[in-house]
């Protein structure tokens, strides 16, 4: 989107010229859709190198404030918008207010006018409003997401198709035996109802109807070595009958082995394939996303899948054989009551076809529901203290009734249409042994040519042996929009492009010194709410530097871009002179560690725990980390030592406890850059000044970020910043930041009051 004047609704360029102003000194121009009590209203704000001016539609007057005396313009977020003021502080004006859809264009126009107020050149690359989804090749629409290339618009479901069909090529030489079974097992299978129908009756039974030479093809010499003798005859058409059908048999349980052979292989190959590509996915996609969601994609959707290439494909063969040698035979014997037999069967598979998309939407419809419930339990179940802590079982039981009720009318609704299919076909079956039987006996009781009692049995027995394909093929159309609406959210996750990605050819420069520099750095997880807003500063090689600010301010945030989790929209973040995101991944992550206030502990011993940021390690090496961080202690009074086998949610741990734990893990990694986040906001004071008395000797020769709401941990800091609204409001020691008294004095004397209530003292 470009915000230029050039590209103002004409409504605005003509009021402009109307009000006697110069058009072409006009610089920008954006929508605002609130007036300043948030009530609806169509306006525009725009400006000049002199002025800002604000013009509501329905008003004659178009309002102007001068540049003269101004220092900055500035956005104050509010619930359902913001509000655009000239000037900052408590002095600031307010001139505009807007809802979040023009929050992002408000952000630039801004930024914009920041840069006039300081004389600085504007840019044609300023104007515009980068849009980060890709778009889609084929209908040149955006993606509905970032990170996740699938158009809505334009996915070719056959393609999914052909998709899964390629995680079998490995085995492409056992796929062709499987083929050429299931060909052999068809042809044996339509064998049977001529051999105890026509032949039976007409050559063994019925002595007139002896030929007197073979007739063409295989089942016509069939027909006359069967004839030659009646007894004999009999007693051969048993055996052959018996032998057939052992064949049969034989054929379907190689046919069964071979499939099974392979199927679970290619299915561990998909499941393998979702988990491989989560794991090179951004920190935001799994933000946007339930737990419950994404485990649905690995195990339901991965078994939708396997159930159908198992259980459906083979079979599906094996009954198109069926059907088409029942035809072929049916055809050769009597080709007019064939194509009354057969006339249905193209145009219900037409149906079919034309029912697919409806039924594909309530699959999708009836997966949403599913996904939705397995994510409330998740929630239920991982918030279980919670829930009892505030009594609400009854209101989670009651939220997961809804919920389940979806599912409930999303079955039904799918059931409901399934019906469709297996009436439809049903209702052909039942018409085409109809027409046989009447039809049929018509022609026998007339003497029409070729037709006779065996010849009507043989028809009989054929049309009730279509009768199993034609039920299959009702289910294999609902169970092919099952498997491949499964398949296209698999391919979901396995094409999703990480937000974050590592350039071609990185930078590769092993060991850092430390040094950071953030400039000019502007960042939004959603457009309508900026959490840092044009930040700057620097960071020295081997320093102990300090972040400070109320939460909400954008701490965490600063440093998930120093990490690397996102990537910054505007403005750069280098290390050691280097852009972040020239810089290889493998290197940011050996030589930057972090400890969050989140600590997770995975299934799995302490000492496994520990070793996570460094497997080859020694188990000394585990030993003096855990003293490093306060944790050898607690850890040998636990049952088994190092050994104790912990996890599972880490019930077995208190908070401070795995914090520690945390802390023994990064301090394992020995980085060039350790941040810590609120690193000991879950240990008591004795705990925090041992891990302090630890980290002081830890930080020595490397790059420290301590975010911390205790003050007095940060008094010893090289160098601090106050966060406030996304800015740097205040930087310098803790003794420099007392003596100014602003944001960060005023935060130290309502900690030291708390802490005095509580009876403790604040070292200073």
């Amino acid at each position: 989107m470009e915000l230029g004047f050039g590209s103002a609704p004409d409504i605005v360029k003509t009021k402009v010229r109307s009000s006697g102003m110069d058009e072409s000194s006009m610089i920008a121009c954006v929508r605002t859709d609130r007036d300043l009590d948030f009530g609806v209203r169509k306006g525009y704000v725009f400006f000049n190198v002199d002025s800002i001016f604000l013009w509501y539609t329905d008003s004659g007057e178009i309002i102007s404030y001068k540049f003269t005396g101004m220092t900055e313009v500035s956005i104050f977020p509010q619930i359902t918008g913001g509000i655009f003021v000239i000037g900052g502080g408590e002095n600031g004006i307010p001139a505009a207010a807007f809802s979040n859809a023009c929050m992002k264009q408000f952000y630039k126009l801004k930024d914009l006018i920041t840069k006039v107020i300081k004389g600085e050149e504007l840019k044609d690359s300023d104007f515009y409003l980068q849009d980060n989804r890709d778009l889609c090749p084929k209908c040149g629409n955006a993606f509905p997401e970032e990170g996740r290339q699938v158009c809505p618009r334009c996915i070719d479901r056959r393609s999914l198709f052909l998709r899964v069909l390629g995680y079998f090529k490995p085995y492409a030489g056992r796929f062709a035996l499987i083929m050429f079974i299931i060909l052999v097992h068809g042809m044996v299978s339509s064998v049977v109802p001529f051999l105890s129908g026509r032949v039976l009756y007409d050559n063994v039974l019925n002595k007139s109807a002896v030929p007197s030479e073979p007739a063409e093809g295989i089942y016509g010499y069939i027909e006359f070595m069967l004839s030659r003798e009646s007894v004999a005859a009999l007693g051969i058409l048993i055996l052959t009958i018996l032998s057939v059908r052992i064949l049969h048999q034989l054929l379907g349980i190689l046919q069964g082995r071979m499939v099974a052979g392979i199927m679970p292989k290619a299915v561990l190959n998909i499941k393998s394939d979702i988990y491989k590509s989560m794991q090179k996915l951004s920190i935001g996609f799994f933000n946007l996303r339930q737990t419950g969601s994404l485990m649905t994609r690995i195990q339901s959707d991965a078994t939708e899948v396997m159930y159908f290439f198992i259980d459906g494909l083979p079979y599906l063969l094996v009954n198109i054989v069926i059907l088409v040698t029942a035809a072929v035979v049916m055809i050769s014997m009597n080709i007019s009551l064939a194509v009354l037999a057969l006339i249905f069967i193209p145009l219900l598979f037409l149906i079919s076809y034309r029912m697919i998309p409806r039924l594909w939407h309530l699959h999708g419809k009836r997966h949403r529901s599913v996904r939705n419930m397995n994510s409330a339990v998740s929630d239920n179940l991982t918030g279980a203290r919670v829930v009892k802590a505030f009594g609400q079982e009854r209101s989670e039981t009651l939220r997961f009734e809804r919920i389940n009720s979806r599912v409930r009318d999303a079955e039904l609704d799918l059931v409901d249409y399934d019906n469709k299919f297996f009436g439809a076909y049903s209702a052909v079956e039942t018409v085409s042994s109809l027409i046989i039987w009447g039809i049929g006996s018509w022609f026998v009781l007339k003497g029409y040519p070729g037709m006779t009692y065996g010849t009507l049995t043989a028809f009989v027995a054929y049309v009730a042996m279509l009768n199993g394909p034609l039920d299959f093929m009702s289910f294999i159309f609902r169970w092919w929009s099952l498997s491949m609406n499964s398949a296209q959210r698999i391919f979901e996750v396995i094409d999703a492009v990480p937000e974050v990605r590592e350039k071609d050819v990185p930078v590769r420069k092993g060991v850092f010194e430390g040094r950071i520099d953030v400039k000019d750095v502007s960042f939004s997880y959603t457009p309508d709410k900026r959490i840092l807003d044009k930040m700057s500063f620097s960071i020295t090689p081997g320093t102990y530097f300090g972040i400070v600010g109320k939460s909400g301010a954008g701490k965490t945030t600063l440093i998930n871009l120093i990490s690397r989790f996102y990537d910054v929209k505007e403005g750069q973040i280098s290390i050691d002179g280097i852009p972040i995101k020239d810089l290889a991944f493998e290197d940011i992550r050996k030589n930057i560690a972090i400890v969050s206030q989140d600590s997770y502990i995975f299934s799995g011993t302490i000492a496994e725990n520990i070793a996570y940021a460094k497997p080859d390690c020694s188990f000394k090496e585990i030993v003096s980390a855990a003293a490093s961080a306060g944790a050898h202690d607690f850890i040998m009074k636990l049952p088994h030592g190092y050994d104790t086998v912990v996890g599972h949610g880490a019930k077995d741990l208190s908070g401070g406890e795995k914090q520690r734990i945390s802390i023994a893990r990064a301090i394992l990694a020995d980085p060039r850059i350790l941040i810590l986040d609120e690193a000991t906001a879950s240990v008591d004071t004795h705990t925090e000044q041992k891990i302090q008395r630890s980290l002081d000797d830890l930080v020595k020769n490397r790059t420290t970020i301590s975010i911390a709401h205790r003050l007095s941990t940060l008094r010893d800091a090289d160098d601090l910043i106050v966060i406030e609204d996304g800015k740097v409001v205040e930087q310098g020691t803790h003794e420099q930041l007392k003596k100014m008294k602003g944001v960060y004095n005023k935060l130290l004397q309502l900690q030291t009051k708390a802490l005095a209530i509580k009876g403790a003292e604040e070292y200073e």
